[in-house]
């Protein structure tokens, strides 16, 4: 049994001048390891000390009592251990709530040893409860920004303490609900050599004992690391897209602890840019919440006839994700069958919306205004959704594919281009239907022979929910990002 002292310090007040007590004992590691990982999880320190130096005794001796004893393998020495914490606190006449004291322990080689052994003692009952900060100078709400704030709410949830730091300008407060307004810290972040906005950054990363900095956009990647330092926080950033990363990443992300790429592909991308270390970089898939998006048979967004089908797809307005190849199918189908409609949901990004009027110039050449409708932004999906009997993903390319989930989540058949998501996520024939980026025509044929074939979609759909439910699920996302978290910092 390794064995180590730890050292508790009572200052007390006598006659006017503050003396120490000094309760010194001997403890069994990895128990000894357990004081120290309710320590610094729990953050039961005063600010301006060392890492995992000072704690309240009070709040200690609860939480230590309450949790750790009653599930700790070595109890009877870690009751011990506590016995003489308690015994100095009561002998120590300084009783009051809040009054603080010290804890000191040895930094041997021992306990590095023995700090796996006893996390694996206590990790089944003690949430380690983390201070994390997110950071994305998003101004608009997409695929990432969504996954961001899922993220974060879910984590506040699991009593993590979780705070964010975004552009003014940012649409995420209103989507942080889990997150208390003085958690939020807005700053510029217009480039990433932004000094001023990396020192307040900095500034509040020190002063709420930040121990994980989570980056979600490029451009942020070395102004978080700024921030984070050479001190105690980890750097942790999530990639989201194929595109590759510049000069300037490669000079400023040495530290980074942790990359979580949203799908294989973009894993592959990153390891071909040699930037990181390939074990540095690990697939978790977006999760979403896919008990919101089970919504199939209740009153939809738009009235329909009992005799109308209707197809639809999702996404910002943009040539990569195939606008104008959905249209063109679109007047195929159209020219078989009367009983079809098509929506097409999604903003234009661009600053003139350029984009979006030559899509409405397009149906209106192609004389399908009553039978495409544009819906622009849909702050509800999961409603829309529901009244789709196709979803169609006609994407060029694609780091994921969240609206592909999300679809296969409400229950709707799925067509998809062979992008580099879509390809990751449907199991071909069994979950969706694939066809090459840019057959139209293949894309039409699948159209009409799924809205022929109800045996074919309500396979789709029951194939798709399980497949969403098992793989991409916002718990499981949640669960491998805390555990990425973790693995940095042991």
């Amino acid at each position: 049994m390794l064995i180590d002292e730890l050292q508790i310090i009572l200052h007390l007040a006598v006659n006017g001048r503050l003396e120490s007590v000094v309760i010194e004992f001997k403890i069994a590691a990895p128990t000894i390891e357990v004081f120290r990982i309710v320590v610094e999880r729990e953050r039961f320190r005063l600010r301006g000390y060392g890492r995992g130096k000072v704690i309240t005794i009070v709040a200690f001796e609860d939480f230590f009592a309450g949790k750790v004893l009653p599930n700790l393998v070595e109890r009877p020495i870690a009751e011990q251990a506590l016995k003489f914490i308690l015994a100095g606190w009561s002998h120590s006449e300084i009783v009051k709530r809040g009054a603080q004291s010290s804890l000191y322990y040895t930094r041997s080689d021992k306990l590095k040893l023995a700090r796996r052994q006893a996390i694996e003692y206590i990790a089944p009952v003690l949430e380690y409860r983390m201070r994390i900060l997110q950071v994305c100078s998003a101004r608009e709400i997409g695929g990432g920004e969504r996954h961001l704030a899922d993220l974060a709410n879910a984590l506040a949830r699991r009593e993590h303490d979780v705070y964010a730091a975004l552009v003014p300008s940012s649409p995420l407060p209103a989507e942080l609900s889990g997150l208390p307004g003085q958690n939020i810290l807005e700053l510029p972040m217009r480039n990433s050599l932004n000094i001023a906005s990396a020192f307040k950054l900095a500034r509040f990363v020190r002063a709420n004992q930040i121990e994980i900095v989570h980056a979600h956009v490029a451009r942020d990647y070395p102004l978080a690391a700024l921030a984070a330092g050479r001190g105690r926080p980890r750097l942790v950033l999530t990639r989201h897209v194929l595109f590759p990363l510049n000069r300037i990443h490669k000079l400023t992300l040495r530290r980074v602890a942790h990359v979580i790429a949203v799908s294989q592909a973009v894993a592959d991308s990153l390891r071909a840019q040699h930037i990181f270390r390939d074990d540095r970089i690990v697939v978790i898939h977006n999760g979403i919440d896919v008990e919101r998006f089970n919504r199939r048979n209740e009153a939809g967004f738009y009235d329909r006839r009992k005799t109308e089908m209707r197809v639809g797809m999702i996404g910002h307005l943009a040539p990569i994700k195939g606008q104008e190849d959905f249209i063109h199918a679109a007047t195929i189908v159209c020219a078989q069958r009367s009983d079809v409609n098509f929506i097409i949901a999604g903003e234009d990004k661009s600053r003139t919306g350029e984009y979006r009027r030559n899509i409405e110039q397009l149906i209106r050449e192609l004389g399908l205004d009553q039978r495409i409708r544009l819906t622009g932004w849909m702050d509800d999906v999961a409603e829309l959704l529901s009244t789709l009997d196709l979803f169609v993903s006609p994407s060029r390319s694609e780091p994921f594919g969240l609206a592909i989930v999300e679809a296969m989540a409400a229950g709707v058949p799925v067509i998809a281009t062979t992008s580099e998501g879509a390809r990751e996520i449907i199991d071909a024939e069994k979950t969706g239907r694939l066809v090459p980026i840019g057959d139209v025509g293949g894309l039409a044929n699948a159209m009409c022979e799924l809205l022929d074939n109800p045996k074919a979609r309500q396979s789709f759909s029951a194939n798709g929910q399980r497949a969403a439910r098992e793989r991409f699920s916002l718990a499981g996302m949640v669960k491998a990002t805390e555990d990425v978290y973790r693995r940095t910092l042991e």
